[in-house]
């Protein structure tokens, strides 16, 4: 019931709030930064801030019901998770206290709580798994010798993090819902040992914990109810491979951004997608920012196979990147503070690039990440990506992900087949090396995905009306003869 000058003023507000903030950050990345322009800025901001916040209020007071929907934070409680659980689920949520890790795990029928003595230290942890997954396959040092020794250290801290993170849980469900505390963010629980391989280069025959779970996550386990309980009627399926020719790459701007060099197969994996799905491709120098930004609110599934980047100096200016503009002066970036000014009504967004799913932790709000802005905007549910993709891989998983879905799996276990198929199809077993498959993972609301699961059954259902109809056809006028 809110007017649509109130949205439209309160839209406007974000859109010149991020304007001015980008200005602010770009003005303090210059070599000699201009003192008078950046405290004009900042006078900007905080007026900018506080109208802001004048019309928040006002939607508390005479809007309740807007104001409940968008800004009230109040937190889900056990009974009501119960409720949305299904038979055979699990949700598990991590929090790192500083003497003990706490583990609350939830299902339909039990709610109870581990404490795990915090005697290790789980940064180093987590560091050692991410750097013995990517660390040789990402460096220009490639000998037999690194190889073996940054897979020893996966291998280690693989099954050290199994038995310090799963092990204590007791038997668990088939499904698991995960919702992570800080550096656990940055952990694909899916490669988690359950023992150490007795054949370390043999990557197929691991115990990974995901051959026995298929593992869903969220922000939290409010944010997971919330974006369940969206419910949108946009369709279709767009698809987005923009082009990075070397010879074109933008050099290295005053933010710091590096060159985006070419990607090889994105187009091929846009083009699978769409054989199976159809809806709207925009391919090399269609695929622009200001075409996503134009197409993208219209559309139930958002394909993204292109280039992103962490900007550590602050975390909001992490960006997509689309195909640059002939016009320099039109920006080819999507930054993580764009996002909260976008307005989506998608089902699903798959972010096949690099490193969408990682970022800076704020306490009470979790990582804030590309995956993170998304939500923030819209989408039910996000596949992000925890390290730099291998372009190749990632077309092969997700032309697998998107036929798993087709055939009607949930979203979450048609990325875990997805992953599995591609562990078995690979003749190189190098290849099958995790860093090739397992830097994807799901989050958000990870049901059957409503209408692309739906395309067969849907074409039936119109087969059956066309019979029906020639049926009557054939039948009525002989009906009419016969009085």
């Amino acid at each position: 019931g809110i007017p649509n000058d109130l949205i439209q003023k309160e839209y406007d507000l974000g859109i010149e709030l991020s304007y001015y903030q980008q200005k602010r950050f770009r003005e303090s990345n210059r070599a000699e930064p201009r003192d008078s322009l950046l405290a004009q800025y900042n006078d900007k901001i905080f007026h900018l801030r506080q109208d802001r916040e004048d019309l928040i209020r006002q939607f508390e007071t005479t809007y309740p019901d807007y104001y409940r929907l968008k800004y009230d934070a109040r937190v889900a409680d056990v009974p009501s998770i119960q409720q949305q659980l299904q038979e055979d689920q699990t949700l598990i949520e991590y929090f790192i206290g500083d003497d003990n890790l706490y583990v609350f795990l939830i299902t339909p029928e039990d709610y109870r709580i581990e404490k795990i003595e915090k005697d290790f230290s789980l940064q180093a942890l987590i560091e050692g798994l991410r750097q013995g997954v990517t660390a040789y396959h990402q460096s220009g040092h490639k000998s037999e010798a690194n190889y073996d020794e940054r897979n020893d250290q996966f291998i280690e801290n693989a099954h050290c993090l199994y038995e310090l993170l799963i092990q204590p849980l007791g038997p668990l469900s088939k499904e698991l819902l995960i919702v992570p505390d800080g550096v656990l963010g940055h952990l694909p629980f899916e490669i988690l040992l359950r023992e150490t391989p007795e054949e370390a280069h043999r990557f197929t025959t691991h115990p990974y914990l995901i051959k026995e779970h298929t593992i869903g996550y969220n922000f939290s386990a409010t944010l997971w109810q919330l974006m369940r309980q969206k419910t949108y009627y946009s369709d279709g399926l767009l698809s987005m491979a923009p082009s990075f020719p070397a010879t074109s790459s933008r050099h290295k701007q005053e933010t710091g951004q590096r060159k985006l060099g070419p990607l090889l197969h994105n187009s091929a994996e846009v083009k699978a997608v769409q054989k199976l799905f159809g809806g709207r491709k925009l391919n090399g120098a269609e695929a622009t920012l200001g075409q996503f930004q134009h197409y993208a609110p219209a559309y139930k599934f958002l394909h993204l196979a292109t280039h992103a980047q962490l900007e550590d100096r602050d975390i909001n200016y992490s960006f997509l990147a689309f195909t640059p503009a002939t016009d320099s002066s039109v920006s080819d970036k999507l930054f993580i503070r764009d996002l909260y000014n976008l307005r989506l009504t998608c089902d699903m967004v798959v972010l096949s690039a690099c490193e969408t799913g990682v970022g800076e932790w704020q306490s009470g709000e979790g990582i804030i990440s590309l995956a993170r802005g998304f939500a923030y905007a819209g989408a039910k549910s996000i596949v992000t990506s925890l390290w730099s993709a291998n372009d190749h891989s990632t077309a092969q998983i997700m032309e697998y992900f998107y036929a798993h879905l087709k055939d009607g799996l949930s979203k979450k276990e048609a990325l875990r087949q997805a992953k599995l198929q591609f562990l078995s199809s690979q003749k190189d077993p190098l290849n099958t090396h995790p860093f090739y498959w397992a830097t994807f993972i799901p989050i958000g609301d990870l049901e059957t995905a409503v209408g692309v699961a739906n395309y067969a059954s849907t074409s039936w259902l119109w087969c059956l009306l066309l019979m029906t109809c020639c049926f009557l056809l054939g039948w009525l006028p002989a009906q009419l003869k016969r009085k």
